[in-house]
């Protein structure tokens, strides 16, 4: 959808500048009128609208999960609904409406450019960044071959570290109240000396060292499972880490992010189904 907006927001603004910019004297937009029916510049109106109302919401969406600079895309194509939305017209000369259809234009042309150049490096390379730097390890059980893609239809990592680093790497990191973030449980024993790398407490309740996603490659905090349901943790599981308050630790030295308190809500299998756009859940500690 993105793209064939963006692609009909180009062709209608470049055949209105060539229509504006050129007469029988040639290149002449200072003293030539359009020979376009009115009716276009209206077509035009509704597709510019469209392409930068879906774009300004699907930029804000990422934004919301930690693309820093998501709201500044968001507010650009925001300011271009309310310039060329067709209900309330905003009026300028004609010859003021050729240089801002130009802008316009460089400017989808070049977000299309990028979004492409981002979706790419993202999917087209994943293969060969997940063979090489992630360990993964493809399956494609019932997949039907298509001619337009390599991608495989699931992605199945051959260990939790391994997922863990493709999350840091493309997942969602920002931590928000309530907001589910991947984490790897830590094999405690090991790394900090602890007896046992799952404590169960008196309840069934269990309580780990996780290792959560983040765009630094993730941070360490203790989180209880809120029931004492669900199957035994150990190391390297993968679950589903929920934030629900940040309370500031009083050794200053400590990563301020062991300051958040959360639950393990669920464990899930190390892999991707691109089929879905959730993980797939081995079960729930929240139930």
């Amino acid at each position: 959808m993105k793209l064939i907006l963006s692609a009909a927001a180009i062709v209608v603004l470049a055949i209105n500048l060539i229509d504006g910019s050129f007469d029988y004297r040639g290149f002449n937009p200072w003293d030539h009128k359009p020979d376009l029916p009115d009716g276009f510049f209206t077509i035009l109106r509704i597709i510019v609208s469209l392409d930068a109302l879906f774009s300004a919401h699907l930029y804000y969406k990422l934004h919301e999960t930690g693309l820093s600079d998501g709201i500044i895309w968001s507010a650009i194509f925001g300011f271009i609904v309310i310039l060329f939305q067709p209900m309330f017209p905003v009026h300028f000369e004609y010859e003021t409406w050729l240089f801002i259809d130009l802008a316009v234009l460089i400017f989808i042309a070049s977000e299309l450019y990028f979004s492409i150049w981002i979706g790419r490096r993202v999917l087209g390379g994943l293969q060969e960044d997940a063979a090489e730097a992630l360990e993964l390890d493809v399956q494609s059980p019932n997949a039907q071959p298509r001619a337009s893609t390599n991608l495989p239809q699931k992605l199945v990592y051959k260990s939790g570290q391994a997922f863990l680093k493709y999350q840091c790497k493309f997942g969602h990191t920002k931590i928000e109240p309530n907001q589910e973030i991947i984490a790897l449980v830590v094999d405690s024993a090991k790394e900090f000396g602890v007896a046992e790398s799952v404590q169960i407490e008196a309840d069934g309740r269990q309580m780990a060292m996780l290792k959560v996603a983040s765009v630094d490659g993730g941070f360490f905090v203790p989180a209880y499972t809120p029931t004492g349901n669900g199957d035994r943790l150990k190391p390297d599981d993968v679950v589903i880490w929920v934030p629900h308050e940040y309370v500031k630790p009083t050794v200053d030295q400590l990563d301020p992010r062991i300051g958040w308190v959360g639950f393990i809500v669920a464990k899930v299998k190390p892999e991707i189904d691109l089929a879905k756009d959730s993980f797939d859940i081995v079960c729930r500690y929240d139930k």
